[in-house]
């Protein structure tokens, strides 16, 4: 029998959409013997995806209380998924995830995993329409 589990699921504590609890819960409810949480750590840029800093202590301790509430029923991970651009100390999770999710030129940030049309743009602006460029900054 395989059993099933995540380790890549993000909460409301940056882009996910539902509650850490809701989404034990769910994995309770499907028989997972385990579920990683692990939100995208906080940047040194405003963007609307990640973590905010001032919010990790917050996560760290509600993922530690839903852990212990429901360690009878399921093991919990507490995670991070860190990107490049990520100054934050990694001690305090069980697992970290490595992410590259911009490229940065000339001082900017420019995001990756939007539509094709802000890629596009960011290959113009940041730079001057060189795809190879924009690959090699990403690479």
């Amino acid at each position: 029998m395989i059993k099933y589990s995540t380790y890549h699921a993000h909460t409301e504590f940056c882009d996910g959409k539902s509650s850490a609890e809701r989404m034990i819960l769910a994995a309770i409810a499907r028989r997972c013997p385990e579920i990683g949480l692990s939100s995208h750590s906080p940047l040194p840029y405003e963007n609307g995806w990640a973590m905010k800093a001032e919010e990790e202590d917050n996560y760290i301790s509600r993922l530690e209380y839903l852990r212990k509430t429901y360690e009878k029923q399921i093991k919990v991970y507490i995670g991070l998924e860190f990107d490049t651009l990520s100054n934050r100390p990694s001690d305090r999770y069980d697992y970290i995830i490595g992410s590259v999710h911009h490229v940065c030129n000339g001082g900017r940030h420019y995001d990756v995993d939007h539509a094709a049309v802000i890629t596009r743009q960011a290959i113009l602006e940041g730079f001057g329409g060189d795809k190879y460029k924009y690959a090699e900054c990403y690479f």
